[in-house]
């Protein structure tokens, strides 16, 4: 996919409704990675996420903000790499974003305690992907099923 665009990755990003996000231990340095569900894809490859401050994955973000986002679908892969910045006193951007979903995690609403705010900078995006789309990509590892060849595909990278 030699056509790949910061507007392509962010279409891509704002299609899923779950992420991996990885990110570095504080105890022992080991790659750890948790589900999360972005609230808000920007046109930047910003996502903002609702994230729980009484937790390992806060403390270690609070540590080492490095993190890598892994997006997947049938045939195609997306990693993006950057950074998150907490951004809990921005009570506009909670107000924004704040949702029924959100409000199941957290009992105090919107002033719990335990609520913060984390806003992710996309620096670099990497794609894998078969050309055409879902459909596309089922039938062609439907098809190297019975052929025995290799599905077709390509891989390329940008920065944010």
């Amino acid at each position: 996919m030699s056509d790949l665009t910061q507007e392509k990755i962010v279409e891509i990003m704002r299609s899923e409704r779950f992420v991996m996000l990885t990110s570095v231990s504080k105890n022992d340095g080991r790659l750890h990675s948790h589900p999360m569900t972005p609230q808000k894809v920007t046109d930047d490859a910003e996502a903002w996420f609702f994230i729980g401050l009484q937790g390992e994955l806060a403390e270690d973000l609070m540590e080492t903000s490095e993190v890598n986002l892994a997006f997947a679908e049938v045939g195609s892969w997306l990693s993006v790499s950057g950074h998150v910045e907490f951004e809990n006193a921005n009570r506009e951007k909670i107000d924004e974003l704040w949702n029924d979903g959100v409000a199941a995690w957290f009992e105090g609403g919107k002033e719990d305690p335990n609520l913060g705010l984390m806003r992710f900078v996309g620096e670099s995006a990497q794609f894998w992907g078969q050309p055409g789309g879902k459909v596309a990509s089922l039938a062609q590892i439907v098809k190297s099923k019975f052929t025995g060849d290799r599905p077709s595909g390509s891989s390329d990278t940008v920065d944010l």
